[in-house]
């Protein structure tokens, strides 16, 4: 990679750098904005870009049955529950869900009523919007099920993160990479977190905020964490040995994941600082520091106060997860593109300091895959040729979808395989 770019990007942030981000006097704007936009993976970004690989899509269903009871509504894209609700017979069933960008979907309802009879039907989504009506005979392809539909499976997404915010480094995306999904039972949400590597030598925390959830709504009944927090690590996010937390000004609910990625991997004695080593993010011996080892597997299961609010939680791509780290003495919080200004756990903008969340580009993707590769350390996750055209990216696709966001939406299919773990 050209250091070129990264070492103008690091003069015109200098000033900044020595007084700690608090003399924002110092700061150049401009010569930041000029520098970032040169540094960055990809030539060009799509004007109202927010980088979101998945789309709100609208469900109506209305119940019409002889019998005067509740029902509860899943819709399936193929073994993953999109959105649940419930339904009143002689009402209807308004709500939102999440679904990935640019992709066909086998969609399917399925009507449980009290005593866990169920049945399915398949369904289209036209206009953005699922709509159905059931009403006292049976409709066009609806069969009884064998099973009972009590726990779903929801979507799971891929989370790739970049470290050093608010400055651009090498851009693979793999400083920090974890799966999250979660199921429903009743009120209860289960989160099950798989994180998978840190391509960074610099410790990490890794929280996730439940958008919209008040921490006094919910309640962790139960938790099957990673390794969280180290006697060699240091404080990331207050006190490490805590699992609910409470978000700043918002109050929503925060779970703190982990206070060190590195930890959470690691089988290293208790004593001592975990090595600061790349861990699952390459295949080349060339890296001395680096090593192989299995995901970290986490489980948490939170109930809210009311069934309404899991089941619009569930449905609607409302999870945030964040890394926390240290930059140039300062703390900060990375986090997808469309909570950039989020301020979770601790505050961290002052004055000019808002032009690093005004610029078009994010440091956090989420990709809706359960399955997805990651770039190896090092190789870029893309480049437009005419802006690094010696340097081969892991996804080709991927700087076509930045500068076109109705484009190539599904990129994350398409790896460089040899560029990827």
């Amino acid at each position: 990679m050209n250091p070129k770019p990264l070492i103008r990007l690091l003069t015109a942030l200098l000033p900044l750098l020595l007084v700690s981000c608090r003399h924002t006097n110092l700061f150049n704007s401009e010569e930041y904005e000029d520098q970032m936009a040169d540094a960055y993976m990809v030539t060009t970004v799509s004007d109202g870009h927010n980088w979101q690989l998945t789309q709100m899509t609208y469900l109506d269903v209305t119940v019409n049955r002889s019998n005067d009871e509740v029902y509860d509504v899943t819709l399936f894209d193929g073994d993953v529950a999109l959105a649940r609700g419930s339904v009143n017979n002689g009402s209807t069933l308004s709500t939102t869900f999440s679904r990935p960008r640019g992709t066909e979907g086998d969609y399917r309802l399925v009507l449980t009523n009290l005593r866990g009879e169920s049945t399915s039907r398949p369904v289209t989504i036209d206009n953005n919007t699922v709509r159905a009506v059931y009403g006292r005979s049976r409709a066009d392809g609806e069969e009884t099920l064998d099973v009972t539909i009590d726990t779903v499976q929801g979507m799971t997404q891929t989370y790739l993160f970049e470290d050093r915010y608010p400055i651009v480094s090498d851009c693979d995306f793999n400083d920090l990479v974890v799966r999250i999904g979660k199921s429903i039972t009743g009120r209860t949400i289960i989160i099950r977190a798989e994180l998978l590597a840190v391509g960074s030598y610099q410790q990490i925390a890794l929280c996730t905020r439940l958008v919209g959830v008040k921490a006094a709504r919910v309640r962790l009944v139960s938790e099957h964490p990673m390794k969280r927090s180290h006697a060699g690590s240091s404080s990331m996010v207050g006190n490490a040995g805590t699992t609910l937390h409470t978000g700043l000004g918002s109050k929503e609910a925060v779970l703190m994941m982990t206070n060190d990625a590195h930890w959470a991997l690691s089988d290293d004695a208790p004593a001592g600082t975990p090595t600061r080593q790349l861990i699952n993010a390459t295949h080349e011996e060339e890296f001395i520091l680096s090593t192989t080892v299995p995901s970290a597997v986490a489980e948490y299961h939170v109930t809210f106060n009311s069934l309404s609010e899991a089941q619009t939680f569930f449905s609607n791509d409302k999870t945030d997860p964040f890394i926390v780290v240290v930059n140039n003495g300062r703390t900060w919080e990375v986090h997808q593109y469309i909570y950039k200004r989020q301020q979770t756990l601790s505050e961290y903008y002052m004055g000019q300091m808002g032009v690093y969340v005004s610029n078009p580009y994010t440091w956090c993707l989420a990709v809706p895959s359960a399955t997805m590769s990651y770039p190896v350390e090092g190789v870029p996750l893309g480049y437009g040729y005419e802006k690094r055209p010696y340097v081969e990216p892991a996804f080709p696709q991927f700087s076509t979808w930045a500068a076109r966001r109705t484009s190539f939406e599904t990129w994350y299919t398409h790896p460089n395989h040899e560029l990827v773990y």
